[in-house]
């Protein structure tokens, strides 16, 4: 998994790790967001091993929910360009 941080939220600092099956993500700079567009990119990239299928489950809320944000997945297949 890598993140970054982008758009609105560029320069920003960037922690993550995994609990308990679950991956948080948590961004942090001195600047408020203003304004609308990107903050994060989140990139995902699955195991061809025949293991186990979990369900992606996406969700973000920013200071403590206050700012609403909307999650916009795009899922690339491997060797398609897009």
């Amino acid at each position: 998994m890598d993140v970054q941080a982008a758009g609105l939220a560029a320069g920003w600092g960037v922690a993550h790790a995994d609990a308990s099956g679950t991956h948080r993500i948590s961004a942090y700079g001195l600047a408020p967001l203003h304004g609308a567009g990107q903050v994060l990119t989140v990139t995902i990239e699955g195991r061809a091993e025949g293991g186990r299928i979990a369900p992606l489950g996406l969700s973000a809320v920013a200071n403590e929910g206050t700012i609403p944000l909307v999650v916009k997945p795009r899922i690339k297949k491997p060797g398609v360009q897009q």
